[in-house]
């Protein structure tokens, strides 16, 4: 009898350090999310400050070739963050006994106040015939979002390549008075 309370205490200990572990893995990947999308407005910024810098003749046009890369890679960043976040929900989902396939399939864990976690559950409600289902799975599934951008990314850097094979002319000038 004792072995088995022992065994019980022992048992809850590990699921109860385990959720406690899961949890701060699934706020790092949230941590993660927010910096993902801080980075891709950053990216947003820079490609409109290179567009100003080229439309006042201070900067080479090929510059925005580099601007609209980091755009695309900072997409990509952020579809693969939410696929992580996704991923350590579920996680999260099987240590506290949430059947996948109950109606608690599409509540997510965030870490926020219950308030707007009630509000997205009820925001991410989707009900769809099965063609709607299949199209907004396969258009929202994260390998296609990820091959879509970096089918953009390779197009960028395709262009940006291009630009390096073309010949490079640098014009300078030089004017002294006197002596």
């Amino acid at each position: 009898n004792k072995n088995s309370h022992l065994e019980f205490k022992g048992t809850t200990y590990a699921k109860v350090s385990e959720a406690v572990s899961k949890y701060f893995d699934m706020l790092g990947k949230f941590k993660g999310l927010e910096f993902a999308k801080d980075s891709l407005e950053k990216a947003t910024q820079y490609l409109k400050e290179t567009k100003l810098k080229i439309s006042l003749g201070v900067s080479a046009k090929n510059d925005i070739y580099q601007a609209q890369q980091n755009i695309e890679q900072a997409n990509e960043n952020v579809i693969k963050a939410e696929n992580e976040l996704q991923s350590s929900q579920e996680e999260m989902k099987k240590i506290v006994a949430y059947n996948t396939q109950s109606e608690f399939k599409n509540v997510y864990f965030y870490p926020g106040d219950i308030e707007n976690i009630e509000k997205f559950v009820k925001d991410t409600k989707i009900e769809l015939d099965q063609k709607q289902a299949v199209t907004y799975s396969l258009s929202n599934s994260p390998s296609y979002l990820v091959a879509k951008r970096n089918n953009e990314l390779n197009k960028v850097t395709a262009l940006l390549n291009k630009n390096d094979l073309l010949p490079k002319v640098t014009l300078s000038y030089s004017y002294k008075w006197g002596d």
